[in-house]
């Protein structure tokens, strides 16, 4: 035992013996500074990670806006990130944020024309040729409307059978000399299109212009209701639309020109971010489909109900005009059509 005590205590005064103590005793002191040391770093890490995979998923769901990169930015640098690191990383999720923002642009546009169009959207199919798709299956209804604006007398069942060129045929029958000052003094005694009036227009306007009344009735139309919106103190929106009469020349270059398949016009808003009435009423009128381009909210119009079966002509009751009777030169153009087909 005494042995063993003088072995011990001469281990005690060597220096290399003492050093390792010191090491042991140091340790044990540090050892809580450096498990918070290490938790630090740790919640450090956690938190860059969150606020990364956040970013992402902002950007992915196209919301990464100034806002959100501004608090994103202020929480890295919270956690120590240097502003050339944050700055690294802002490239790819602004890209992503790009893509994801035109990518839900492009769903809201096709979802305003309706869910048939959605479904073909989710099959694969591209947008244009959707597009299209949605023109030709619209292209009908919209002659309809249109034939019936410039002559009411004309029956759902005699419209339906006209083309886009008759259409056009029909609207250039009706533009006579002198017409563009028809057109002026129809405005000075109307300050207003109305429900009541807007036939009157349009012919009007036809006198002018031909086939390209409906345009310039909407146009005019859609100019009033922004002065009305602004005087009451309502706020206008982009809005992307195609006009019926867009849809219903749709891949016919009879006007002399390509038409433009989708206008922008500006529409009043309420309070809650949403089309008036007024602006839904215009839409109804000369709109075949439409979407708020702030907010992807979308319209289409109502379906037109189907043609009455007309009464049979009687004395009393003669027959509705012909298409003879209405633009000579169409019921040529009908029977050719239907030969070639």
């Amino acid at each position: 035992m005494a042995k063993f005590s003088q072995t011990f205590l001469q281990g005690l005064l060597q220096p290399t013996y003492q050093q390792g103590l010191f090491d042991v005793a140091r340790s044990v002191g540090q050892a809580p500074a450096l498990m918070r040391q290490q938790e630090q770093r740790q919640q450090r890490e956690k938190g860059m990670m969150g606020g990364m995979l956040a970013a992402q998923q902002a950007a992915a769901e196209g919301r990464f806006d100034p806002e959100t990169m501004k608090s994103y930015m202020g929480s890295m640098q919270g956690l120590g990130v240097s502003q050339a690191d944050i700055m690294k990383t802002l490239p790819d999720l602004q890209a992503t944020n790009e893509a994801a923002a035109q990518k839900k642009k492009s769903m809201a546009f096709v979802s305003s024309m309706g869910p048939e169009y959605v479904a073909l959207s989710q099959a694969g199919f591209k947008i244009n040729d959707i597009y299209n798709k949605f023109l030709e299956d619209g292209k009908q209804n919209s002659i309809v409307s249109l034939v019936q604006q410039i002559d009411p007398s004309i029956t759902s069942d005699l419209a339906s059978q006209m083309t886009s060129k008759d259409v056009v045929a029909l609207y250039n029958t009706k533009k006579e000399e002198g017409g563009t000052q028809k057109w002026i003094k129809w405005q000075e005694t109307n300050p207003e299109i109305t429900d009541e009036n807007r036939q009157l227009a349009i012919e009007a306007a036809a006198s002018a212009f031909g086939a390209d009344a409906p345009k310039k009735v909407a146009d005019l139309e859609a100019t009033q209701l922004n002065n009305k919106a602004k005087k009451k103190g309502e706020t206008s929106t982009p809005v992307l639309i195609t006009m019926k009469d867009t849809s219903a020349f749709s891949g016919l270059d009879a006007l002399g020109g390509t038409k433009q398949q989708i206008t922008v016009k500006n529409l009043p808003i309420d309070a809650n971010g949403k089309l008036t009435k007024e602006a839904q009423k215009w839409l109804e009128n000369h709109a075949a489909s439409a979407m708020v381009q702030n907010t992807g909210e979308g319209w289409k119009s109502t379906p037109e109900p189907p043609p009455e079966t007309p009464p049979e002509p009687t004395l009393d009751n003669p027959a509705s005009a012909t298409l003879n009777q209405l633009a000579p030169g169409l019921v040529k153009s009908l029977t050719d059509t239907q030969l070639q087909g």
